[in-house]
C-alpha cells in the first residue's frame, strides 16, 4: 500500500516526509522514482545505503543535474549508469 501511494503521481508533497524515511527501502525506491518528489528528498535517498534507492534518484527525471553528476560516480555500476544515462537524455531534452 504505501509502495502504491510513494508511486501515485497525486501523492500530496507533505506525504514524502514519512514516505522518504519509511523503514522500508522499497517504499524509499517507490518515492524515488515520483517525478513530484522535492529536491531535498531526492538529495537525501541520492545517498541511500540501497543501491536500488539511489538508482530510481537517479531515474527520476525530476532529479537535478548537480545530484545527476555527483551520482555519475557512484561506486554502483547500475547507479553510475542511470545517472550518466539521465544526463544524456536531460542535454538530449535541451537540443
Amino acid at each position: 500500500m504505501r509502495v502504491s501511494v510513494a508511486l501515485n503521481v497525486r501523492t500530496p508533497p507533505v506525504a514524502f516526509e514519512s514516505l522518504a524515511s519509511d523503514k522500508s527501502w522499497e517504499v524509499r525506491e517507490a518515492v524515488s522514482r515520483n517525478p513530484g518528489l522535492d529536491r531535498k528528498f531526492l538529495e537525501e535517498l541520492s545517498s541511500h545505503w540501497a543501491w536500488k534507492v539511489r538508482e530510481a534518484v537517479a531515474l527520476n527525471p525530476s532529479t537535478p543535474k548537480e545530484i545527476l553528476e555527483r551520482m555519475s560516480q557512484d561506486p554502483d555500476q547500475s547507479v553510475n549508469k542511470a545517472a550518466r544515462e539521465q544526463l544524456a537524455r536531460t542535454r538530449l531534452q535541451k537540443l
